[in-house]
């Protein structure tokens, strides 16, 4: 009958509501367990890698981790960084106000460095060698004169194989738009790239490290190496403690 039959799929709904609850209940007090420390038999975090898109950092408190891949010379980069305003995938690279240890991996050469409070920019800027101002009206350096101290590191056109392209210049003034350094470019033609930082620390006055490992030397300056802002502390093959000074001239410190 109708009403029997309507009875019947009543209790059998009613069993199904049941079945769901039960069911229901042991999902919602196994999500309330899992912790992902293991003691509820689920898989600890630590045991399993965290895969991210690339240029998504992994962050913690104020400091973060970002990976990325660049097209030229098929480097493979590593950002670590931290400051007050913590990280995120755009607060890497050329623009972070935090302070930054980067890993450089490629092919043919491999690096490690630091800055801190960097901003720079790609452009196409003509400087002549008496020069002591760069302007980009694209970027901004911030207030006035808060960069005084700090470095600008800028990337000569490249005219040929022997033309040293790197070259870095400390700041004496800036304005929201301009750069002001302490001496002329010392060289006429195209700036194809420019960075704005500040330099950091390797070690502390309270915390050093015991030794230092080095094949080729300790370089003092900045820029590429033998543009005639840096020198060069070194031991040549006989054992000898030498320096090369700016200028290129070798001198002993130590004889072999």
């Amino acid at each position: 009958m109708p009403q029997e039959d309507s009875l019947q799929q009543l209790s059998e709904l009613k069993n199904q509501f049941n079945t769901l609850k039960t069911e229901l209940d042991s999902i919602k007090n196994d999500l309330e367990e899992h912790q992902h420390t293991g003691s509820d038999g689920s898989v600890r975090i630590t045991d399993a890698d965290i895969v991210l898109k690339e240029r998504h950092a992994i962050l913690s408190g104020l400091g973060g981790m970002v990976g990325e891949g660049k097209a030229e010379d098929s480097i493979k980069r590593l950002h670590f960084a931290l400051g007050p305003e913590g990280i995120s995938s755009g607060t890497v690279g050329k623009e972070t106000r935090n302070m930054q240890l980067t890993f450089d991996y490629s092919p043919s050469l491999n690096f490690i460095y630091g800055l801190s409070d960097a901003v720079g920019n790609t452009c196409s800027i003509t400087v002549s060698s008496t020069q002591t101002t760069l302007t980009d009206s694209a970027t901004d350096f911030g207030a006035d004169n808060s960069r005084v101290g700090q470095y600008i590191l800028v990337i000569r056109e490249v005219l040929n194989t022997s033309d040293y392209r790197d070259y870095g210049y400390v700041i004496t003034a800036n304005t929201k738009h301009a750069i002001t350094i302490s001496s002329a470019f010392g060289f006429n033609g195209r700036i194809m790239e420019y960075l704005v930082y500040k330099p950091i620390y390797f070690g502390s006055s309270f915390t050093q490290f015991q030794k230092i490992y080095t094949l080729d030397g300790l370089r003092f300056g900045p820029g590429a190496s033998y543009n005639g802002q840096n020198g060069l502390l070194y031991m040549d093959s006989a054992g000898a403690l030498k320096y090369r000074k700016l200028n290129g001239d070798i001198s002993t410190i130590v004889a072999a």
